[in-house]
C-alpha cells in the first residue's frame, strides 16, 4: 500500500464581491479547492486504448510478442510458467491497466472564475417614476476561467454523476460549461 493522497482538500475557500457605482454593477465568483487528489479515469481509459503519450513506445505487432505471468498447461496436465507470447498491440490496446498508481492520479486543486455578472440600473434616467419605478439590465457569465494541473476534463465533476456518495474519481462526465445569460428587468 502506496498513500498516494486525499480525495477531501485541505481548504475550499470562495470569493465573491458586488461593486455598484453610479448605475454600474459588476459582480463576481471566484472559487478556489486546494489540496485535493483524484483518479483520473479518463487518462486510465486513454492508457488503456494506446491513445495516451506514455504508451507511444509500445512494440509493433512484427517484434514478437509480450509473455505474461502465469502459468499453462504442458498438455500432460501439468502447469508451467507461460510462454506463450500475446502480440504487442492487443495488450496495450485490451488489457493494459496503469502499472502505477501516479499514472492516474492527478492533483485536482483549482483556482477558477465561476460568475462574473455586469450590470447597469436606467432606474434614474427615466423621466416619469409613476408607471415604470426600475429598469435594468444586466449580463452574466458563467464557468469563464480554470487554472489547474489537472490533465482530464474539469476535476470538480464527478465520474459517478450528481447524488452518489462515491468521491474520488472524475473523468466520465460532461465538464461544466461557460454559459451566458442577458436579464432585463422592469419594476412597475
Amino acid at each position: 500500500p502506496v498513500y498516494v493522497g486525499n480525495v477531501n482538500p485541505d481548504w475550499k475557500m470562495g470569493i465573491t464581491n458586488t461593486i455598484n457605482y453610479k448605475g454600474i454593477m459588476l459582480s463576481f465568483l471566484i472559487d478556489i479547492k486546494q489540496g485535493q487528489v483524484m483518479s483520473n479515469e479518463h487518462v486510465r481509459n486513454l492508457i488503456r486504448q494506446g491513445k495516451y503519450i506514455s504508451t507511444e513506445n509500445r512494440p509493433a505487432p512484427s517484434e514478437g510478442g509480450l509473455i505474461l505471468d502465469g502459468v499453462m498447461d504442458d498438455g500432460n496436465g501439468n502447469y508451467v510458467p507461460n510462454t506463450y507470447p500475446v502480440a504487442n498491440y492487443r495488450y496495450y490496446y485490451r488489457y493494459r491497466v496503469p502499472s502505477n498508481v501516479f499514472d492516474i492520479v492527478d492533483d485536482a486543486s483549482w483556482v477558477r472564475l465561476r460568475s462574473l455578472s455586469l450590470g447597469y440600473d436606467f432606474s434614474n434616467l427615466l423621466p416619469n417614476k409613476n408607471v415604470i419605478k426600475g429598469l435594468n439590465l444586466s449580463f452574466t457569465a458563467n464557468n469563464l476561467w480554470i487554472s489547474t494541473k489537472y490533465r482530464g476534463f474539469d476535476p470538480d465533476m464527478s465520474k459517478y454523476g450528481a447524488g452518489s456518495n462515491a468521491q474520488g474519481y472524475s473523468g466520465y462526465s460532461t465538464p461544466n460549461t461557460t454559459s451566458y445569460a442577458f436579464s432585463f428587468n422592469i419594476t412597475f
